[in-house]
């Protein structure tokens, strides 16, 4: 089974106890495929996940809460 995970500047760029539910989540259902769509809070998180990643997150997506609006029009 494909699980989407979408999260909001957490995991997997994120330290601490805040993330943890994530990692128990996916590190507990090995036989699931997981896609993580992260809301990315800054560009420090652009650059790569931080902590390491089990072998069923097949993909890592960020999608960033900063900067121009995607296509490079202004927002209203």
């Amino acid at each position: 089974m494909r699980v989407a995970l979408l999260t909001e500047g957490g995991y997997p760029y994120a330290q601490g106890e805040l993330v943890a539910w994530c990692e128990r989540l996916v590190r507990a259902l090995p036989w699931h495929d997981f896609e993580v769509r992260a809301l990315s809070r800054g560009r420090a998180q652009a650059r790569g996940p931080r902590r390491p990643l089990p072998p069923q997150v097949r993909l890592v997506r960020a999608a960033p809460l900063w900067g121009p609006p995607p296509g490079g029009r202004p927002s209203r």
